[in-house]
């Protein structure tokens, strides 16, 4: 629903209080007249229109906005008391008295005082202006619905569990610069997967180093075992060999030649004569008697 339509509660005289709910854009022709009943109306900052007879005949009304919001503006024009949602004094944000669920805090607050947000279980997210300096402790504690929290530039200083206890709290947008103090987000799943990712990076740093130490000894090793097998190797390296001469070729066999025997030649005619001959072929001589 984005409009209260004409005449939508018009005489509900048991009606004593209303809070629009955030989203609503319009409230229409005599929608809560003759409420003599309601006392307070709370209206959300995404109303841009009211109806100058939406809230006729109610006597006992008291409006609460947003400063500077339609809501103020309608007030002020037909005589209705207004109360701020938000309670500042002297830059503190004290109280809350909204039904938003998506919140912005007025830019100008310096501090978000203890407890101001505390266990408004409709509040989804928040986004901090850059003014607010200090989250006193439990600020937005037990918020169960708060999942997404925009911090500021400016925020120094963060009490003990500013944030505590916000169950569905994931998202937590950090601008560079701030510092923040991990006991405001105490039992918060935001909390416990940061430090979940931390351990795991420390896990991996220590692995690593493990790693590289393994790898120095390694070589180490390595180094001192070629070292200590260089001296074997040398000694159990066979000695090179001598050349040896070529043996000296051998003397030659002297031959001792026999002497060519004498011829056996004839006496008488010199005709050589076959060994044991005792006449001579050529001139017939008897050898017998050359013998005798």
């Amino acid at each position: 629903m984005t409009e209260i339509g004409e005449a939508a509660f018009i005489k509900c005289t048991g009606l004593t209080s209303v809070t629009i709910l955030d989203g609503v854009t319009a409230i229409g022709v005599e929608a809560f007249r003759g409420c003599t009943a309601l006392s307070s109306v709370t209206i959300p900052s995404s109303v841009m229109e009211i109806d100058n007879s939406a809230f006729n005949a109610c006597p006992n009304l008291t409006i609460y906005g947003y400063s500077g919001s339609i809501a103020e503006r309608y007030a002020n024009g037909e005589g209705f008391p207004f109360v701020p949602l938000f309670t500042i004094a002297n830059g503190a944000l004290l109280e809350y008295r909204g039904d938003d669920s998506d919140l912005t805090i007025p830019d100008g607050v310096i501090t978000i005082g203890s407890n101001a947000f505390s266990n408004y279980y409709k509040l989804t997210s928040v986004v901090i202006p850059d003014s607010v300096t200090v989250i006193d402790s439990g600020a937005f504690s037990n918020c169960v619905n708060l999942t997404h929290v925009t911090l500021g530039s400016g925020v120094a200083s963060m009490g003990a569990g500013a944030f505590a206890n916000c169950t569905s709290l994931t998202d937590v947008t950090i601008p560079k610069g701030v510092k923040i103090n991990e006991n405001a987000f105490t039992n918060t799943p935001w909390l416990q997967q940061r430090q979940t990712q931390r351990t795991i990076m420390t896990v991996v740093g220590v692995v690593a180093a493990i790693a590289v130490v393994a790898v120095a000894a390694v070589l180490v090793l390595k180094k001192k075992k070629a070292q200590a097998a260089a001296p074997a190797a040398v000694a159990a390296a066979p000695a090179p060999a001598v050349p040896t001469s070529a043996p000296a070729p051998e003397a030659p066999t002297a031959t001792v030649e026999k002497p060519a025997a004498t011829p056996n030649l004839c006496p008488n005619c010199g005709q050589q004569l076959q060994p044991g001959a005792k006449f001579c072929p050529n001139c017939g001589k008897n050898l017998a008697d050359e013998k005798n």
